[in-house]
């Protein structure tokens, strides 16, 4: 997919401007003279270090967390083995898979694109603000990744064209002006609590249930609320957390944060309290399910989620009581962590019954 990429990238030219200058000109010279050396020679790398690099630029906890949550609701949506195992279903995921991950790579790079300057502080090691990958051909992946979404959106379905038009125009408002909603927290957070609790949960089962009969789609759409509200948790987990080691490019650049304004460890503390709490809530219920199963060999299976499920819990709560809140990489490092226990959740998810 990266090969096809780089080609349609060729191809397309300039579909976007260049970001907004957020700070004056001399205080990011330096950087900026940097950035062009590191991008001429980035033009003499091997094929297989610029793909490593293009690779980067998708932000790969993003870019997988979208590769495993839409097989997941398809298996969480299907009524048997063999719905899951069937042609349809893998044609399902395959119509839905391709333009969701183009389209994560168009909203990661686009907030990449808008926030070069404030990532050669908080993230300089991320390939634009590096200057691994220019500027130019940053714009032509992103508008590459962006119309082919669009374009392969349109022979999927109804759905599916959903979460594409929300994600597209959420993702641009969040991170481009005139609206750049990241400058304001809770537009920020809600942002991304919409797109990855409820538009990717409720869009993706829904186009997975297309393919199930009528009697197993209604017992599928009973289960969506519970699933929506759990990763709509994580999500705001995610958004106070991603900010948390970025406070020193944010004061910089004058980017309002929950970090900035409740201090680190107060946000870090609320953030893996709310991840931790949301893990153990979940392994709690399926307690409760499993209590309730008629049949033994479905009581046998809550349990063993639920004591996965506790398990990830206590590792996440064992693993923030060990990180120094003021040491940004310390944080990121458990912001890695947290994406890993996203992961877990929606590899379990299919089981849950």
């Amino acid at each position: 997919m990266h090969a096809a990429l780089t080609v349609a990238c060729l191809c397309l030219g300039d579909a976007f401007q260049g970001p907004p200058r957020l700070a004056p000109r001399r205080a990011l010279r330096a950087d900026g003279r940097n950035a062009a050396v590191a991008a001429v020679e980035a033009e003499r790398r091997p094929l297989a270090a610029r793909a490593r690099t293009l690779f980067r630029f998708t932000r790969p906890h993003t870019f997988v967390g979208t590769a495993v949550a839409v097989p997941a609701l398809h298996a969480y949506a299907a009524a048997s083995a063999a719905a899951l195992l069937s042609r349809a279903c893998a044609r399902s995921v395959a119509s839905a898979l391709a333009p969701a991950l183009l389209m994560n790579v168009f909203i990661t790079g686009l907030n990449q694109l808008c926030d070069v300057d404030i990532d050669r502080v908080n993230k300089p090691h991320l390939p634009v603000a590096s200057g691994e990958l220019s500027v130019h051909h940053a714009r032509l992946v992103v508008g590459a990744c962006l119309v082919a979404a669009l374009a392969l959106g349109r022979r999927s379905s109804a759905p599916v064209q959903r979460v594409l038009a929300g994600s597209a125009a959420l993702g641009a408002a969040y991170s481009a002006p005139p609206l750049r909603l990241k400058r304001s927290p809770l537009l920020a957070a809600l942002s991304i609590v919409v797109v990855r609790g409820v538009l990717v949960n409720a869009c993706f089962y829904a186009h997975a249930r297309a393919n199930l009969a009528p009697r197993a789609r209604a017992a599928a759409a009973a289960r969506l609320p519970l699933v929506v509200a759990f990763f709509s948790l994580l999500g705001v987990a995610i958004a106070l957390m991603k900010d948390v080691p970025d406070t020193q490019g944010d004061t910089t650049f004058g980017v309002a944060t929950y970090a900035r304004r409740g201090g680190r460890p107060r946000v870090f503390a609320l953030a893996s309290g709310l991840l931790g709490g949301t893990l153990g809530a979940g392994a709690l219920a399926l307690g409760v399910a499993a209590a309730r199963a008629a049949a033994p060999a479905r009581a046998a299976a809550r349990l063993a989620l639920g004591a996965a499920l506790g398990g990830v819990a206590l590792d996440a709560r064992r693993r923030a009581a060990r990180v120094d809140a003021g040491s940004g990489e310390a944080v990121a490092d458990f912001y890695m962590h947290l994406w890993k226990c996203f992961f877990a959740c929606y590899a379990l998810l299919p089981f849950v019954r």
